[in-house]
């Protein structure tokens, strides 16, 4: 993981007594932890070898004999463990996701084509037929034209629920969020699409935990301010560079 969520006011009110470097240990651990996505090396020089922390042994002895539980596998934490697990179980969902709405795309593309080939067999044959018997009078539609007309490619259809799947969105979250929108009469439109993600994106949350809060609060849709005004300290990262960048490059789409 390169970015987790971050509650300034939890993380003060259980390390106020700790020592700068004490806090500097455990900030450190943090980040090792979640970006190896595993416990911490049971060794402890090892550990504190790895924080840049050599000569501070003492410091980060206590902070694992505080926060961290020793196990077979290393230094493990469960709120840490949880979040790994529901970030491994979110992005699972956004790759099946992916997955089902590029071949629904493949497969629309496919009958398509399909249809395009048909008129052209078509037109061939009756092409074949005036041969023999009667030509083109100036009466009837030039074939150039007939097959301009169907040869002309559609763009995909826009779809919401569907969008907001590739993004990751977790399918029975979106299902209960989508009834609400539905019995408030809510738009599912590319500008509503685009004005969510806009509001997530300066809350600094997560696509599904916003979804997910705004259904359990009953809002049709999601503007930063509400949440902050319920959640004036908690404070998170931004999104990562690829996330941002999959958002980007998805709006470019519509």
């Amino acid at each position: 993981m390169h970015y987790f969520q971050f509650n300034i006011g939890d993380y003060a009110s259980h390390t106020s007594r700790l020592t700068p470097l004490e806090d500097l240990a455990y900030r450190r651990m943090l980040d090792l932890y979640y970006l190896n996505e595993q416990p911490l090396n049971g060794c402890l020089t090892d550990v504190a070898r790895e924080l840049g922390l050599s000569e501070h042994v003492n410091e980060v002895e206590y902070v694992l004999s505080k926060f961290f539980t020793e196990t077979e596998t290393g230094f493990s934490q469960k709120r840490i463990d949880l979040e790994i697990k529901k970030y491994k179980s979110n992005a699972k969902n956004k790759s099946k996701a992916g997955k089902a709405s590029a071949k629904a795309r493949a497969t629309k593309a496919s009958k398509e084509v399909t249809g395009v080939e048909q008129v052209l067999n078509a037109s061939a044959t009756n092409v074949e037929l005036n041969i023999n018997h009667k030509p083109i009078t100036n009466n009837q539609e030039p074939l150039n034209s007939l097959v301009t007309k169907d040869i002309v490619a559609k763009a995909p259809k826009f779809n919401f629920k569907t969008e907001l799947l590739a993004l990751g969105v977790d399918p029975e979250i979106l299902e209960d969020w989508l009834t609400v929108r539905k019995k408030k009469k809510a738009s599912n439109t590319k500008t509503a699409l685009r004005g969510l993600i806009a509001e997530i994106t300066k809350s600094g949350l997560m696509i599904n935990d916003a979804i997910e809060y705004a259904a359990s609060k009953s809002w049709s849709g999601f503007k930063a301010d509400w949440y902050f005004n319920e959640n004036p300290i908690n404070t998170v990262k931004q999104y990562s560079d690829t996330t941002a960048k999959n958002l980007k490059n998805l709006e470019g789409e519509w």
